[in-house]
């Protein structure tokens, strides 16, 4: 159902993973920014081993889980 997309606890979480990804994303620009290419080109190197995978977000669903709501 939609609305367990709006329930406090959903919120919480997705206010937790945004300022995750703001603090992820302001050190990668500080790295860039001070030219750290060799810590750069080593989270490259150990994130090329999780892409690699097949994962995928947000995860498909058959159409039948679908249909039931």
């Amino acid at each position: 159902m939609l609305t367990q997309y709006f329930e406090p606890d959903w919120i919480i979480e997705r206010t937790k993973y945004n300022n995750y990804l703001r603090l992820v994303r302001n050190q990668f620009h500080s790295l860039i920014d001070n030219k750290e290419n060799t810590i750069i080109d080593s989270i490259v190197t150990s994130l090329k081993t999780i892409s690699s995978k097949d994962i995928h977000y947000p995860e498909t669903k058959p159409t039948s889980f679908i249909n039931n709501y």
